[in-house]
């Protein structure tokens, strides 16, 4: 038997698009974990949800996926993580975005609930392995000014996670 060895050839990092590059978010404010009965039935954010929040920023993956197992580890399933992005808009207007999440995910605008969504496990059928994927689409009622879009993601098993891509970037960028 014969065998040669070889120097490992090293792969150059694929470098994190800008943030808003093609409609790509690639830089989120991320939330401390925090009990998710603090969004139950909460179709209104309030001052009291905002103030049990710290932020800190982060940015994504290369194909712009947030993964949150790399900011914390779920201690039991009854915790979430927010992923927030600030988009100022030139004027009032509709954008569609497109997003996947893993597992669970409540999507707040402007401090009001417009989706919530499961993804877990075989949710969409038996050959689904919770891919995070931009299989969801919202329209964003955009008003003048700033606008703060929330994601709020929970965790079942196997990691957590978030992508989100705008339709463009006419009069609008992120902060």
């Amino acid at each position: 038997m014969q065998y040669t060895i070889k120097t490992p050839v090293t792969q150059a990092a694929v470098p994190v698009p800008a943030n808003g590059t093609d409609g790509l978010i690639t830089q989120w404010q991320v939330s401390n974990q925090v009990n998710q009965q603090l969004f139950t039935n909460s179709m209104q954010l309030t001052p009291d949800i905002k103030s049990k929040l710290s932020w800190q920023t982060q940015n994504s993956e290369p194909s712009g996926t947030i993964n949150l197992a790399k900011f914390t580890q779920p201690k039991d399933t009854n915790k979430v993580m927010v992923a927030k992005v600030v988009i100022e808009s030139a004027t009032d207007q509709v954008k569609t975005i497109s997003f996947g999440f893993s597992d669970h995910v409540l999507v707040y605008l402007n401090d009001r609930a417009l989706y919530g969504g499961s993804d877990v496990f075989m949710s969409r059928d038996y050959r689904f392995l919770r891919t995070i994927g931009f299989f969801d689409m919202l329209c964003l009622p955009l008003k003048k000014g700033k606008n703060e879009l929330w994601f709020v993601v929970g965790e079942i098993f196997g990691g957590w996670g978030l992508k989100a891509k705008l339709e463009n970037m006419e009069k609008i960028s992120l902060r």
